[in-house]
C-alpha cells in the first residue's frame, strides 16, 4: 500500500500466503469502529486487514476457495461467495455462519442458477 500524498511505500504484505493461491477481490471499507479495513478474498480464505495499524485483525476459512465478499452496510454480516453452488452469510466479527433471520439475499452462480 502507498499513501497518494507521500513517497514511497507505506506498507506491504502479502494477502495469502499460499504459493498457487489467487487474490480475486479487494474491497476497502470503513469499519464501525471508523478504522479503514480491506477484506482480501483468496483462493484459500478470506482476510481481512487493518489498513491504519497494518494488522491482520481478522482471518477466516472456508471449505472452498472465496471469489469473493460483501459487507453489509452496516458492517455486522459478511457475504462470501466462492467455488461453491451455495454462498454464506457470516458475522463479520467472528466469521460463523448467520441465520440471516428477516434478511434476504439473491446470489447468482456463473452457471445461470439463481439462489434466493
Amino acid at each position: 500500500m502507498q499513501h497518494l500524498d507521500r513517497p514511497g511505500v507505506s506498507f506491504c504484505s502479502r494477502t495469502t500466503y499460499d504459493d498457487n493461491a489467487i487474490t480475486n477481490a479487494v474491497e476497502i471499507y470503513d469499519s464501525p469502529s471508523g478504522a479503514v479495513h480491506f477484506t482480501a478474498s483468496n483462493n484459500d480464505c478470506g482476510v481481512r486487514l487493518d489498513m491504519e495499524k497494518y494488522q491482520l485483525s481478522k482471518h477466516f476459512r472456508f471449505p472452498w476457495p472465496v471469489n469473493h465478499t460483501s459487507l453489509s452496510p452496516d458492517g455486522k454480516l459478511l457475504t462470501i461467495v466462492g467455488d461453491n453452488p451455495a454462498g454464506m452469510l457470516v458475522n463479520s466479527s467472528t466469521g460463523k455462519w448467520h441465520p440471516c433471520l428477516g434478511i434476504g439475499i439473491s446470489l447468482l452462480h456463473q452457471r445461470g442458477i439463481l439462489m434466493g
